[in-house]
């Protein structure tokens, strides 16, 4: 489901989303690991929501993202092995998923702003992951093959206009809220954090 509020999402749907995208992957690799030989090779489902997240599918977008990553781990634990892992990143795709989670509104228009104007059939991304599973593929591992992925500006008029009135806060702001790691830590009014980082690197 599209939610506009991150206090819209419930806690459920946010649980249920990791376990079948991310939990779901990590139990079946694990279970499969036993009877792969070198040669093998794995393939996770990413997506463009991966790194180009829509901000109203925050908790599909995350598990897309926590596979990419998942897939990036273990291709370097798999490699001595002699297994590839590889992802793969579809953008706008004719699945149950769209018309199930977007307003009608969105449905006719799904697809239109990539660089051919549509949306693909799941049939169009099936040699990307025939050629990852073939032996042609066998010095490909630890890949993120992106399909179609929209342009980063992209942005819809009203996230323009979202984007454009967190810049202006920004701005107006007399602190700033500066978190690094797990600390947080308030800047004083006129500190540069440029100079700061200029001295604390020297």
């Amino acid at each position: 489901m599209t939610h506009e509020t991150i206090e819209e999402i419930p806690d459920e749907e946010w649980e249920y989303t990791f376990r079948t995208n991310v939990s779901a992957m990590f139990y079946l690799c694990k279970a499969a690991l036993p009877h792969m030989n070198a040669g093998g090779s794995i393939i996770g489902s990413s997506s463009v929501n991966s790194d180009m997240p829509s901000p109203t599918l925050a908790p599909y977008a995350a598990t897309k993202a926590a596979i990419a990553n998942f897939c990036a781990s273990l291709a370097q634990l798999l490699g001595e092995r002699g297994i590839r892992v590889n992802s793969v990143a579809p953008g706008p795709i004719w699945t149950p998923l769209i018309p199930a989670t977007m307003p009608e509104e969105k449905v006719a228009k799904f697809g239109e702003n990539v660089p051919l104007g549509r949306a693909g059939q799941p049939v169009e991304l099936a040699p990307i992951y025939v050629l990852l599973a073939s032996d042609e593929a066998s010095f490909v591992s630890g890949a993120r093959v992106s399909c179609h992925r929209r342009p980063a500006d992209a942005l819809t008029s009203r996230h323009a206009e979202r984007a454009q009135i967190a810049r202006e806060a920004v701005r107006s702001a007399r602190r700033t809220l500066v978190v690094t790691g797990m600390a947080a830590v308030r800047r004083p009014a006129g500190c540069d954090v440029r100079s700061a980082r200029s001295t604390s690197s020297a």
